[in-house]
């Protein structure tokens, strides 16, 4: 074999060439231990010995349950604790030796070759074991998925050095579902079906418990219905019935598509009273403020009744800038208003100048609402220009496209105070100097 990238003295006994995916060198190993029947004493905790593994020998300790020890002819599972990493996978058997390397003491062969350092009931790694113990892969899937919890895909792919394609029809003849991006685990179809099932009933609770929050919570989703799952996996449940449209989700909130938060008596009061306002305003619509002023309301009531209208289903209200909220019917116009702007100029790009003129709002309040516009994706900015990127009826609905601006002439340009001063009384600019 030729290698090329490496020197020959970094190669040494026990080196493996191997595949990337495979590549986690390890220190910690779970295995059976048989002593040799030839032995004359007990291999007791913490023994020193030498293991042989292919070629590789290093140094290691046997770290059996305190208390315990392994007779003469006798078998257990042990830990083995290796002074320094060595490749190993599961199935892979080994030698031991005493520690002057002098006398063979027994052997065994690899159930985990990934021990980790956590911490876990003696009931769960000795259940984990048991499946590892099995003849096959199949029957160790099949022992995996007893124990009620999710399989670590890639752990198990890497046990048994098993190619993605093996794997894949392995995983669905045990009918077994993947889930996660980070961490690729599976559970058995029939969990994975119970725990969909679950998530609608669940969330109609909550709805009709809490009807004025947006949604639940994710993460308090996951903890009711699937706590074996870890936040990546449950998400790859949740965006499945997102997808098929029975569930939607914002960010950390998962809610019904039919929910709205103002679907109650108080709330459409409150909306009987603002709608009636907010059009009469029309494009110039007032302030959180200035609005609850107006209908004689306290404005954080207000302020809380106009976001969830406007998060709810439906869309019967926008929140156009971050304190002023336009009916559909009046963002239709807005859009419709923009149309026309475009329609008036020979290319169809126009300014936040001219639309102003349309609209016969503020220049800032015309910006606002032209951004507000692009988030749609009504409207499309090109540097300090725009023009329309798409039919704005699908998006808000119809309204009628006016034939002439709201100003009837545009306003003149506003020059510098100091232009209409003679030139002698004119401030001269901060890096004027006299020579």
């Amino acid at each position: 074999m030729n290698l090329t990238g490496t020197d020959l003295e970094a190669v040494s006994r026990g080196d493996w060439v191997l595949a990337p995916a495979i590549h986690h060198p390890t220190q910690r190993i779970a295995g059976r231990v048989s002593v040799l029947a030839s032995e004359t004493q007990s291999l007791k905790h913490w023994t020193p010995v030498h293991l042989h593994l292919a070629t590789a020998d290093v140094t290691a300790r046997i770290a059996i349950r305190r208390g315990e020890s392994i007779a003469p002819g006798a078998s257990a599972i042990v830990q083995l604790q290796l002074d320094k990493p060595i490749g190993a996978l599961h199935g892979d058997r080994f030698i031991l030796r005493d520690q002057s390397a002098t006398r063979t003491i027994g052997g065994g062969m690899v159930l985990d070759p990934f021990v980790t350092s956590q911490r876990r009931s003696k009931e769960a790694r000795e259940a984990d074991l048991a499946a590892l113990e099995q003849p096959t892969p199949e029957a160790t899937l099949a022992a995996l998925i007893q124990l009620g919890k999710p399989v670590d895909l890639q752990r198990f792919e890497t046990l048994f050095n098993m190619p993605t394609a093996q794997a894949s029809a392995l995983y669905e003849k045990a009918a077994l579902v993947p889930l996660g991006k980070d961490t690729r685990v599976a559970i058995s179809r029939a969990r994975h079906a119970q725990i969909a099932d679950a998530i609608i009933p669940q969330l109609q609770a909550f709805h009709k418990a809490q009807p004025q929050a947006t949604g639940e919570e994710t993460e308090t989703l996951r903890k009711q219905l699937a706590p074996e799952l870890s936040a990546d996996a449950f998400a790859t449940i949740l965006r499945a019935l997102t997808d098929a449209r029975k569930i939607e989700t914002s960010g950390s909130i998962a809610r019904l598509p039919a929910h709205s938060t103002t679907a109650n008596s108080a709330d459409e009061k409150m909306w009987q009273l603002v709608k009636p306002a907010l059009e009469a305003a029309g494009f110039a619509a007032p302030q959180i403020k200035d609005l609850a002023l107006q209908l004689k309301m306290k404005e954080p009531i207000l302020k809380d009744f106009l976001y969830r209208k406007a998060k709810a289903g439906g869309a019967e209200i926008y929140r156009v800038t971050p304190d002023r909220f336009y009916t559909r019917g009046t963002v239709a116009k807005l859009a419709a208003t923009a149309q026309a702007t475009a329609q008036a100029q020979p290319t169809g790009i126009f300014t936040a100048a001219q639309y102003r003129d349309w609209t016969g709002v503020g220049r800032g309040l015309a910006i606002e609402i032209l951004e507000f516009m692009d988030t749609l994706g009504v409207t499309q900015r090109i540097g300090d220009t725009r023009k329309m990127r798409k039919d704005f009826v699908p998006i808000v609905g119809p309204a009628e496209i006016p034939t002439k601006p709201l100003l009837a002439a545009p306003r003149p340009a506003q020059l510098p105070p100091s232009s209409n001063k003679p030139a002698n009384q004119q401030r001269r600019p901060n890096n004027f100097y006299r020579r």
